[in-house]
This record gives structure tokens, sequence and C-alpha cells, in this order.
């Protein structure tokens, strides 16, 4: 077993939610311990009505409750309650690969990483559903589209990530777009991010999925659509506006060209129709530049609290 670099008081805490994983939280707590035995394993039961927290309790962890049914609550929780200098954040379904603990967190203490991502690569047969394959790849390339940055496992709910970065993600999130958000947040930040190769098992027998593939999908492009508004707003703002300025001009250019040529205005309500989407689309323009400029403020805000923490 590798030993964690740096100085013997750094503190390391795993951050699990849980619901009704009473099958599989005793083998995710054993192989953590396993691999990394200076650890604090802290267990957030997000409504079980199995044995899931006297199972992590009978084996050291300890466990917190949060009853509002989501992982983003859970995290939400997970996060407030528990200091450490370094978080392991990893499903209770025994499904990632933890092996690597310990040389992932070699890797965040000696680059100064604040994110590190296991990427999913190396899955058993079955592990990866076809549709969430698909969904993972449209939502990789909708965050590299949208924020300039590619991730290549976005929805990976295997992360380290440094306490600075953990005190200041505000998390709006309540389901599985948690993950979404983590990233975006620290892309917006411009924090050192890492991706590692890691393998992803498949659920034992009798274990259940609670991520459901259409559902928290648009929940999950949903979030992104939220957060694109709320960090580039004159991305989208100029795509809607351009679209509605062509159709105003589609509209408009026919009837233009008719009153040039014959002085009078025909189809009035295309021409009412043409002239109100051009109104609009300039509306919407200048819509995202005023909400740009608050945008880059705010995320101007958030740069210098992360770059101030360490002083606080």
């Amino acid at each position: 077993m590798n030993n964690i670099k740096k100085d013997k008081n750094t503190t390391i805490a795993a951050l699990i939610p849980c619901l009704n994983e009473e099958k599989t939280i005793a083998l995710t707590i054993k192989n953590i311990k396993k691999f990394c035995s200076k650890i604090d394993i802290y267990v957030c039961d997000n409504g079980s009505t199995d044995q899931t927290s006297q199972i992590a309790k009978s084996l050291g962890a300890y466990v917190i409750k949060e009853e509002r049914k989501g992982k983003g609550y859970a995290m939400d929780r997970l996060f407030q309650y528990v200091n450490a200098d370094y978080y392991l954040m990893v499903d209770g379904d025994n499904t990632y690969d933890v092996s690597k603990i310990n040389k992932h967190l070699d890797i965040m203490l000696a680059e100064e990483v604040d994110m590190l991502i296991g990427v999913r690569n190396d899955y058993d047969n079955n592990s990866f559903p076809k549709g969430h394959k698909f969904g993972n790849k449209l939502f990789n390339k909708a965050i590299e589209i949208c924020f300039g940055k590619g991730i290549t496992d976005v929805l990976s709910g295997y992360r380290i990530l440094s306490k600075k970065y953990v005190k200041s993600f505000p998390n709006l999130s309540r389901k599985f777009d948690i993950e979404v958000e983590m990233s975006v947040h620290a892309l917006e930040l411009n924090v050192k991010i890492i991706e590692q190769n890691i393998k992803y098992f498949k659920r034992p027998e009798g274990s259940l999925s609670k991520l459901n593939t259409y559902s928290d999908g648009l929940k999950i492009l949903s979030r992104i659509i939220i957060m694109l508004i709320d960090s580039r707003p004159i991305y989208l703002f100029s795509i809607i506006s351009l679209i509605l300025l062509v159709l105003s001009m589609l509209l408009l250019f026919p009837i233009l060209n008719y009153w040039l040529d014959f002085g009078t205005v025909p189809r009035i309500p295309t021409f009412i129709l043409g002239t109100f989407l051009l109104i609009i689309g300039f509306t919407i323009f200048l819509t995202g530049l005023i909400l740009d400029s608050i945008s880059r403020h705010r995320i101007e805000e958030k740069k210098v609290k992360f770059k101030l923490f360490d002083l606080s």
C-alpha cells in the first residue's frame, strides 16, 4: 500500500451518499479501508428503509441523515458537515474501483489539483447500459461546447476534491445533476482538473440503480441549460436572438421589396409578426449582454473568494 505523501496531519474523508444500499455498502466501506487505511468514512443515509445505516455504523462509518431524497441533497449535507483536507466522493453501490485511492491522492498533493475525476473506461459487461453511455457522451459534448473545455466523464461519481473546492461549491443541484454542477463550477473557477482511468463494475445481484435514464437525463440536460444561462448567458441568448432575427428577415424582406416597388405594405399580419420577431430578437440580445455583464462580475467574485480561501 502506498503511503499518502505530504504531512502526516493531512486528513482524508470518504463521502458516500446512500439510498437503500444494504447489499453493497459493506463492500464499499471495506474496499475503501483496504486501499486507504488513513481515511474517515461518512455515509449520508438519504431516507433508506433498509439496513444501510446499521451496516455502515457497524463498520465504523459516521452516518448522517438526510431525509430529502436526491443525491444533490445528500452531498450538500456531507459537504456542510464534514471537514477534511481532501474528500473522496464515491457512490455506495460498490461499482467504482477504489484500489488506486492512494495513487490518486498522491497526484492531488504533488500537483496541487483541486478535482480528480475517475473516468470509467474499463467496465464489466452490462455495468454501463447503452442509454447511459449515449447520455454520458451527449452531456460530455454539451459541456465541452458550452463551457469551452471537455471533461471525458462528466457524470462520474468518483471524484477526489480539495477542501478549497468543496467549501467554495454552492451546490444548487438536488438529484443526479450534481456532477454536472460540480464540473461547471470547477471550469468557471479554472481550477486544475485531472482525469484518471478507473474500472467500473456491475452492480451485485439484487442491487438496484436509482438512476432513471430518461427522467434523470432530462434533469441533467435542464441543469446544463440553467448553468449556461447562469454562466454564459450571451452564448445562449445570442443564438436565440440570431434565430429570431433571421426569421424576421425572411418574413419582412419580401414585404420590403414589395413596398419599394409599389409603395404599399401587403400582408399586414405577416408584417406585424416579422416586426414583432425583430423587436424580440434585439431585446433578447440586449438582455443577454446585461446578464453576461452580471455573470462576469459574479464569476470574478467567486474566483477572488476561491483564491483567498487559504488566507481565511
